[in-house]
């Protein structure tokens, strides 16, 4: 084979992504011409389509070497972008742009080097790539991304149109605009898409499916049906699984309150694959609104003895139908099973605790809660606020007891310090005057938060005795903390504090005098601020503080101070 012949059969491996003969061709050509570039060049681009630029570079280089070709370069500059080595990549495409400023492939890859940098460059560098090449699929595809995440959704649908008017048969562009289109709610134009689509591939049934799945989302059910219908005539002629097609007919049945037929589509579903949690679900929702509870309990009860996935959205369906009958034994058996599955464990303890406390059973239910609060339910924390203030609080008062009997040694010695004891026993109030003029790093806070931080302050005290500090914010949660003294010097103290909870450790430095105590370094590394306060009298304070005070101290949210 000639050097021609066995460079045009390389180059239609490549167009046809024929990677096996790609491969073997360019091994043939390092071979057999070693000292002509395009062998080496192509086995790097191979390479390089298979994700593997750290090997594909050293072929580059040598292809670059015997032919410095700027296609070569190119490829070079791309190999080192994907491994993210962009200044060189950067490097390469700026020197090969000084006297190839035409060349959109470059624009093109100057767009990718700063994408992470900057969208509006990179949009920039692919205006430069269409203005010289206005039919550039890649630079058009890269657009479309950048533009969508730039929210500019009506040009980004503009250069879909442009790729599709290249390219019509680029299944996943049109997907891409029939999204595009459903957010514009052009039915029409979604529709045309599809048909497309359809008649160039006429035996498939996914592009039937999926403008069933278009109808049921904008409730043409009678469309979507039909849908349905002709992907399941489609899979039978192919002799292939018709489960999908019916089941998506049967939830459109189930939706058009055609329920007699959306049970006879979910039986079948089960009767092909009796695994399908979906069909028991959607059976039992059939049969509830028909009337006929028991039997959607009984093909929920099958469904559990079969279905291994998402058992937990079966107990779901069987504790809702539970509590609609009153049925509170088969309910929290429902939700009980729920938290077998670690899907279902979050939203299952949530239910055992809300029937809990509908059946008053406060202990179990704040049990179940917190259960549901640690695997991070949205609800649960609210909902033990809400109704279980008491246990939450007792749940506290247990854990501050035994951080505190932790600390037994630290509180001992703190007690002994000299410092600390001129501020011991007395309540204190910020000096906001004083605060604002020693922290200019509050000067330069974005004036959201600098505001928030201004409101915070409003009405904030300080205690700390040899058990512990509290920093009290009115109406907010407040600051309690455990701590032990790292050094003492004078009016200085370093401690090192643990909040209640045990969050992460923060240390602080605390200046006293029997009028005054400043609290330094208190807050993020990078917006540190130090508190100063001032003795006050209680009495002295505003209505509002004392109010909110006596709340959280009538809370026992002070009593650690004392132990």
């Amino acid at each position: 084979m000639d050097k021609n012949q066995l460079l045009q059969e390389l180059i239609q491996a490549q167009e046809n992504a024929n990677r096996s003969a790609w491969s073997l061709l360019a091994d043939k050509a390092v071979s057999e011409f070693p000292a002509d570039g395009f062998g080496y060049f192509y086995k790097g681009e191979y390479l390089l389509s298979m994700n593997d630029a750290i090997t594909a570079i050293p072929f580059f280089t040598k292809a670059i070497e015997i032919d410095p070709k700027s296609e070569y370069q190119l490829s070079l500059g791309l190999a080192k972008l994907q491994i993210n080595d962009e200044e060189a990549a950067k490097a390469i495409f700026e020197k090969l742009l000084q006297s190839e400023k035409a060349n959109p492939d470059l624009y093109y890859a100057l767009a990718l080097c700063c994408m992470n940098e900057s969208e509006e460059k990179a949009m920039d560098y692919l205006k430069s790539a269409l203005a010289s090449n206005p039919k550039h699929t890649n630079a058009l595809d890269l657009s479309v991304y950048l533009k969508m995440n730039l929210g500019k959704t009506r040009e980004a649908l503009s250069d879909l149109n442009q790729l599709i008017s290249l390219k019509p048969h680029n299944t996943a562009w049109r997907f891409q605009r029939i999204e595009l289109l459903k957010k514009e709610d052009n039915r029409e134009a979604v529709e045309e898409d599809f048909r497309f689509l359809i008649e160039n591939h006429p035996y498939e049934s996914d592009y039937r499916l999926s403008l069933g799945d278009y109808y049921l989302e904008i409730g043409a059910y009678a469309d979507s049906i039909y849908c349905y219908a002709d992907a399941i005539d489609i899979e039978k002629r192919a002799a292939i699984s018709t489960t999908q097609p019916y089941l998506r007919r049967a939830n459109a049945l189930l939706r058009r309150a055609d329920y007699y037929k959306a049970i006879e589509d979910f039986k079948y579903v089960i009767k092909s694959d009796a695994e399908d949690a979906d069909a028991y679900l959607g059976i039992a929702d059939a049969y509830i609104s028909i009337g006929k509870t028991e039997f959607a309990l009984n093909y929920l009860e099958i469904g559990l003895d079969i279905v291994y996935d998402s058992r937990w959205r079966l107990y779901e369906k069987q504790g809702d139908i539970a509590l609609k009958i009153k049925d509170y034994d088969l309910a929290e058996a429902s939700f009980r099973g729920m938290t077998q599955d670690i899907q279902g464990k979050a939203e299952g303890f949530y239910q055992l605790g809300a029937l809990y406390l509908r059946q008053g059973d406060m202990e179990m239910a704040y049990k179940a809660l917190k259960e549901s609060q640690e695997n991070l339910h949205d609800l649960a924390s609210e909902m033990i606020e809400t109704h279980l203030q008491d246990y939450l609080i007792s749940d506290i008062r247990l854990e501050e007891k035994e951080l505190q009997a932790e600390y037994g040694d630290e509180i001992e010695n703190n007690a002994k310090s000299a410092a600390l004891s001129k501020v011991f026993g007395k309540l204190w109030k910020l000096d906001e005057k004083t605060t604002l003029g020693k922290n200019s790093v509050l000067n330069k806070l974005p004036a959201e938060m600098k505001a928030q931080i201004l409101k915070a302050f409003n009405g904030m005290l300080f205690r700390i005795s040899s058990a512990g500090l509290l920093i009290f914010n009115l109406d907010q949660e407040d600051s309690r903390a455990v701590y032990s003294i790292n050094s003492e010097s004078g009016d200085n103290v370093e401690i090192e504090m643990l909040p209640f909870g045990r969050s992460s450790s923060k240390e602080m430095n605390l200046v006293c005098s029997e009028n005054s105590v400043a609290l330094c370094g208190l807050g993020t590394d990078s917006a540190a601020l130090d508190l100063y306060f001032s003795s006050c009298n209680f009495n002295d304070l505003p209505d509002k503080i004392q109010q909110n005070y006596k709340e959280k101290e009538a809370a026992g949210l002070m009593e650690f101070l004392n132990s």
